[in-house]
């Protein structure tokens, strides 16, 4: 319910946009007699790029780490199936903050299928070593894939 009151506020916003970059298009489509028009559809190409050019745009993992932001409240389990997906470095590195801050001062725990060294890397983790049977607990640093990454680095050369 929390994800479709999310869209309807984003639609709302471009709605908004289009009515102030464009009035007569706005009339056009949302005040033509029909209060209750939920969508466009139109060919009107105008519309596309309005909608490309709308500054509140983000991406799939913009959109990602705000979810994990807005929706981890005190005291919860979480449980996360590689929550790096479409996450840049960057934000790899927030949301390991992020979980490791919520761990500590809110009392959340979290159980995270991952790959990403940034997730991994977060103080005090267990990690569960599922690539193994039977599946053992390991440091982050021993993980085959892990090493993968480490071995990349170490063979670039400036």
């Amino acid at each position: 319910m929390h994800r479709i009151i999310k869209t309807r506020q984003h639609n709302e916003k471009i709605k908004e946009h289009i009515h102030n970059v464009n009035p007569d298009l706005y009339e056009r489509f949302f005040n033509n007699g029909n209060e209750n028009i939920e969508y466009v559809g139109s060919g009107d190409r105008w519309i596309y790029r309005a909608l490309e050019n709308f500054g509140q745009a983000q991406s799939n993992g913009e959109l990602a780490f705000d979810y994990f932001r807005d929706n981890i409240d005190d005291g919860t389990l979480v449980l996360l199936d590689e929550p790096e997906n479409s996450l840049s470095p960057r934000f790899q590195n927030e949301l390991a903050i992020m979980i490791s801050n919520y761990a500590r001062f809110f009392k959340c725990q979290f159980i995270i299928a991952t790959h990403s060294p940034f997730l991994l890397a977060i103080p005090d983790a267990k990690i569960y070593d599922l690539d193994i049977i039977p599946a053992q607990v390991r440091h982050w640093t021993e993980l085959e894939n892990v090493k993968l990454y480490a071995e990349l680095f170490k063979n670039v050369k400036r």
